[in-house]
């Protein structure tokens, strides 16, 4: 008695659902005119990758450092569609012992001071810009000894123009 409820009820619970049902065009010597059509569609969504330079080690002394690229390395984007990197820095080595002292550094690019935030959109793969750490010598040589260190933060953001 049990097998036959649970075999109606499975029944009924089947006859309960929509069935949607899905058929291709029949064009016969009778369809005027004799055609057809279908539409093809697709999506492709948005991918890129931003490369940005690893930690890197200044040594006493050097005025110009390179830091490394920061790069749009693979990109499929929308029409009026960009990648947005921005570079903020404070341009201060702190001091591991004592936060006040600082050794003042700027970043450039191609030469020119970049400024505590820095922002550029690529559009298209294998745009870039070089990145250099730039400490004056009076900087060095007014610096007490020891371990300093900064981060650098690069924020990306996808951006779509009008």
């Amino acid at each position: 008695m049990k097998k036959k409820l649970i075999s109606g009820l499975s029944a009924l619970a089947m006859l309960a659902m929509p069935l949607t049902a899905y058929a291709d065009q029949t064009i016969t010597e009778l369809t005027d005119p004799p055609q057809g059509d279908a539409e093809i569609t697709t999506n492709i969504d948005p991918t890129f990758t931003v490369t940005i330079p690893s930690d890197v080690t200044v040594a006493f002394g050097d005025n110009d450092t390179a830091f490394g690229t920061v790069e749009l390395t693979q990109a499929q984007l929308e029409i009026n569609a960009g990648v947005k990197v921005t570079v903020t820095t404070d341009g201060e080595l702190n001091n591991a012992a004592d936060a006040a002292q600082v050794i003042p550094y700027t970043l450039t690019s191609e030469g020119a001071d970049i400024g505590k935030v820095y922002a550029q959109v690529f559009t298209q793969e294998g745009e870039s810009f070089d990145l250099t750490i730039h400490i004056e010598d009076a900087d060095w040589n007014s610096a007490y000894a020891g371990s300093y260190s900064d981060t650098v933060v690069f924020d990306v953001e996808y951006v779509v123009s009008n």
